[in-house]
């Protein structure tokens, strides 16, 4: 009887001598027969000086820097990368056989068996050109990277892994195709399904990526007055002329529906939130008041003393910026009378 796959782990050479010797007797008295040629010995985060002679059934065992256990290469130095270059290399070959011997970049491939083949292009986007990436989503594949490398709370299924969530709802957003075609073309069971590859992706992007660019908390108070500029001009939203007609929107000066969001923005131009919408019944002093009421993130930014420049808009939120939050206000107004001068 032959046995395989023995694996023996000891602190010290000495030990390991004790060890094989009572493997020897132990297959003497059970009829084991161990093979010496196919046994390796590997130190870890030892050297070369340690590698001292050792024996098994008479033959000596060869000391090895890394060795193959269960299809996965280990090394004495914990490290993976004999393992990744050898998936890679592999990865490579099927990909290769797949692209040259199925001809899958032809224009003359059924777009059904092309189709089926898409979870094979996303499982290994690294493997594919810029171009074919660019074909399916609309991103070059250093765009598609940075989009997907940050999302870890989209959860990864047998069915379909990350990237094959986001490429799909990336060929939505540039193809426009209904859910029942997008099904039909990626193979997806059903509609539903590909409304929830939708939901998933822009969940996790709206809460791993767009957190990192968007919101307080994206750069510190350090950070946003480091954006800061001697000089303050005034800024205009151009607002869209398709508005949704809701209650509360109706401008009265306009004579129309009104959305509009609240911008953030460091004198640098660096965009640090957006909130709203907000209806054109609430003025931009009322505004100011509920974010500086309910947002911690605006509250952690900000520290008494600290100066707001704002212009008369924003007068009816002075005495609760002075009298609640103990801020220096510095109200821009034009005099009255015939000099234009301007007095912070």
């Amino acid at each position: 009887m032959y046995a395989d796959d023995l694996l023996i782990m000891t602190d010290s050479v000495k030990k390991m001598e004790k060890v094989l010797k009572i493997c020897e007797t132990f297959g003497i008295k059970t009829e084991i027969k161990f093979n010496p040629t196919k046994t390796q010995i590997m130190r870890i985060n030892g050297t070369k000086q340690d590698e001292t002679s050792l024996e098994l059934c008479g033959e000596e065992i060869e000391w090895v820097r890394k060795l193959k256990y269960l299809g996965v290469w280990v090394d004495g130095k914990h490290d993976s990368k004999e393992h990744l270059r050898e998936r890679r290399l592999s990865t490579w070959r099927a990909y290769y056989l797949l692209k040259i011997n199925l001809d899958i970049c032809s224009k003359h491939f059924r777009p059904q068996l092309k189709a089926h083949l898409f979870k094979t292009y996303f499982d290994s986007i690294e493997f594919i050109s810029d171009r074919e990436c660019h074909d399916f989503t609309g991103l070059e594949k250093q765009e598609f990277f940075k989009l997907s490398d940050p999302i870890v709370s989209l959860r990864v299924s047998p069915d379909r892994v990350q990237s094959q969530v986001l490429a799909v709802s990336f060929f939505w957003l540039k193809t426009g195709f209904s859910q029942k075609i997008k099904a039909i073309i990626f193979g997806i069971k059903s509609q539903k399904n590909v409304s929830r590859y939708y939901f998933q992706a822009r969940a996790a992007l709206q809460k791993d990526y767009v957190l990192l660019y968007l919101g307080f908390k994206h750069l510190t108070r350090h950070e946003w007055l480091s954006h800061n500029t001697n000089s303050v001009t005034e800024l205009f939203l151009t607002k869209p002329e398709q508005l949704c007609i809701i209650a509360d929107t109706y401008c009265v000066q306009k004579k129309t529906h009104l959305m509009k969001p609240f911008v953030y923005e460091a004198a640098k131009r660096e965009i640090m939130n957006v909130t709203g919408l907000y209806g054109a019944t609430i003025n931009d002093a009322e505004i100011l008041r509920l974010k500086l009421k309910k947002s911690d993130d605006l509250n952690d930014l900000i520290e008494e003393g600290d100066i707001f420049i704002l212009d008369k808009g924003y007068r009816d939120a002075v005495d609760y910026l002075k009298n609640e939050r103990h801020l220096q206000i510095k109200i821009a107004f034009m005099y009255s009378s015939k000099s234009k001068t301007v007095n912070n």
